[in-house]
């Protein structure tokens, strides 16, 4: 089994041929008989910082695979062959057929850029989990159904920065709603996805699950960037599993990328100021270890002070001033945070799913759905060239991507409402070659929801303590069946809902 993985560095994606026996180079286009994206092929990237990650286990042997990278979204298809070799560790690079001499462990060819990773077993050899499988979570902590346990396909995305479409085949995926800096609820929520181990030591458990967080990361909580770093070593811990992690970004990261800081807890804006200080003393400005260091230290930290209260920062303003140059300095266009949520687009295809914020509109789809990640992507590199406004199709207007809330509203004002809203919904699915959409954005105060047929599935339940509050909710898929996990005291939603069954 070939293991792949969402990386987060913004470069090129190579990809990873299926015949892991062979030590030929692979070109062209992978075969299978998914039809609605022929253009895919298998891919694998990690985060340069993973070869001295301390959340990954060290493997001896990292087998020999054949490569080649391939740019969907590039006016130019083009492959360019890379053969790796076994060998006993990461570092020791690999060799190209124009690059024989370089002991580099990564390739360049146009600007693309291919990485290796210290934790790929990528023949799936010798690797071993408490939790190994992906199928139906149970209650005793373990999957009732192993035929996820091992996919044979890897799972493919289609080349563009960053990611837009993705095929995960035999995959289960879990989707997580609104979290809203609330790390105690955060980690409930994966928990009961099956995906974050119960020891405290987060580790990934999840198997070959695919996880998915629909955004709001941000605002109304104290732990915004702690939930960022779980997330971020969770997704590194994924990948040896055959499974991904992906994040979707809301209305609320776009504001504060756009300066927007209404919605800041104290304590979020006191997490910058310590991040900042703890990413110089502990690490040298190295951002990125910081960042996957800092889920541990921020527990540990929060351990041994009091919240702060909202009221001293308002009678401080040296408080105030130092915690909101601290956020800027991470999260304006170009900065640290900023760059990681550059990372994400604002709408994934997962499979047949569509995954939004605030939801997908014709119009979106007419724009281009990879066009809209891009802008998004540049504009919070700091890249914009157009006067460094927000893209407005995708994060400004209430028709916006992560804006929207067309299918989320409780009940419509009159009957036809919701028939325009569903004709509206049918013309976006079709447009974008998709079976349902799933959103955030709107808290549902009864809990995950779906609604026109069982095509949208609202899943923002308000879990964060700045909001409802409420038990944490999550949404699983396992082939074309859906169905709501629930930590609420009723348990799990009755019956399971699949969309055929809904029609």
């Amino acid at each position: 089994m070939v293991t792949s993985c969402l990386c987060p560095t913004g470069l090129a994606v190579p990809s990873i041929s299926n015949s892991l026996k062979s030590q030929q180079a692979f070109s062209g286009e992978l075969s299978h008989s998914w039809a609605k994206a022929p253009g895919f092929a298998p891919v694998y990237r990690v985060l340069p910082s993973a070869l001295k990650s301390p959340h990954l286990p060290y493997s001896d042997i990292f087998h020999g695979v054949s490569a080649s990278i391939t740019d969907k979204c590039s006016s130019e298809q083009r492959s360019s062959p890379v053969t790796f070799c076994n060998f006993k560790s990461p570092v020791e690079g690999f060799r190209t057929p124009d690059d024989s001499d370089s002991p580099s462990t990564t390739k360049r060819s146009k600007n693309k850029e291919l990485i290796l990773c210290s934790a790929a077993r990528l023949a799936n050899q010798g690797v071993s989990s408490s939790v190994n499988i992906a199928g139906n979570f149970n209650r005793n902590n373990g999957f009732a159904d192993e035929s996820f346990s091992r996919p044979k396909t890897p799972i493919q995305y289609d080349g563009c920065d960053p990611p837009t479409s993705v095929y995960a085949p035999d995959r289960r995926i879990v989707a997580i709603g609104d979290v809203h800096g609330d790390l105690e609820r955060t980690e409930s929520a994966l928990k009961l996805a099956g995906v974050l181990s119960s020891d405290g030591h987060a580790r990934w458990v999840g198997g070959s699950t695919v996880l998915v967080q629909v955004g709001d990361i941000l605002d109304r909580g104290e732990d915004e960037l702690a939930i960022l770093s779980l997330l971020h070593n969770l997704r590194q811990q994924a990948l040896l599993m055959g499974g991904a992690v992906f994040q979707v970004n809301g209305n609320h990261e776009t504001m504060n990328v756009g300066g927007d800081y209404r919605f800041v807890d104290a304590g979020g804006f006191e997490e910058c100021v310590n991040f900042l200080s703890y990413c110089e003393e502990d690490h040298s400005g190295d951002w990125q270890a910081a960042l996957e260091g800092w889920y541990r230290t921020s527990k540990e930290r929060k351990a041994s002070r009091p919240k702060p209260k909202f009221i001293n920062w308002l009678l401080n303003p040296l408080m105030m001033q130092k915690g909101a140059a601290s956020r800027a300095v991470l999260l304006n266009p170009g900065g640290p945070i900023a760059t990681q949520l550059a990372r994400h687009g604002v709408v994934l295809k997962l499979n047949d799913w569509l995954f939004a914020h605030g939801g997908i509109l014709p119009h979106h789809v007419k724009y281009g759905l990879e066009r809209i990640n891009s802008e998004v992507t540049k504009w919070m590199k700091g890249k914009q060239e157009q006067n460094g406004q927000l893209p407005f199709i995708a994060t400004r207007g209430f028709d916006s991507v992560v804006w929207s809330r067309l299918y989320s509203q409780d009940r419509y004002e009159r009957p036809e409402d919701k028939l325009k809203a569903g004709a509206v919904l049918e013309a976006a699915l079709d447009a974008a070659n998709a079976k349902g959409l799933i959103v955030g954005h709107t808290p549902q105060p009864y809990g995950a929801n779906c609604e026109f047929k069982g095509k949208v599935w609202r899943i923002d339940v308000g879990m964060s303590s700045g909001v409802l509050h409420a038990p944490p909710e999550v949404l699983e898929i396992v082939g074309d069946k859906v169905r709501v996990l629930s930590a609420s005291p009723y348990g799990e939603k009755a019956g399971t809902l699949g969309v055929a069954d809904l029609l």
